[in-house]
């Protein structure tokens, strides 16, 4: 038993001790290939926050809601596309860092069909205390 308390432990300080992690996160409708691709300051959060708002069925973005409610948690992925390390560099600027990966990924990923974006950037920046202009 005491080596069970002691993995129980071990695994709280590792949770404890990890640092949040800015990033680039996409969630996709694997049916439609529809993608919601947002940045955070704690991306895994953001993924964690959306999750929870589409169960309840109370997500910001309405046709990321209606395909959940049509077609199930199980027709979508949550990924993580990019993680960023804050540096100590002069004139390093996270919340810039975030909007210009954002960017990216969605010019990357973007040729078909998506979720507004915008509305899901907001809403990210709201709860992770960025104010985003993506």
């Amino acid at each position: 038993m005491s080596d069970h308390n002691a993995v129980k432990r071990a695994l709280k300080r590792a949770y404890l001790d990890a640092t949040d992690r800015a990033g680039v996160y996409a969630i996709r409708h694997l049916a439609s290939g529809r993608l919601l691709v947002d940045g955070a300051a704690n991306a895994q959060a953001a993924l964690n926050r959306h999750a929870f708002e589409l169960r309840l069925h109370r997500h910001r973005v309405a046709a990321l809601q209606q395909d959940w409610d049509a077609d199930g948690e199980g027709a979508f992925a949550f990924e993580m596309l990019d993680v960023i390390v804050p540096r100590d560099a002069p004139g390093f600027d996270l919340r810039e860092e975030i909007a210009a990966l954002v960017a990216l990924w969605r010019a990357e990923l973007g040729a078909g069909p998506g979720y507004a974006a915008k509305a899901a950037s907001t809403s990210a920046a709201r709860s992770s205390g960025l104010a985003s202009g993506a």
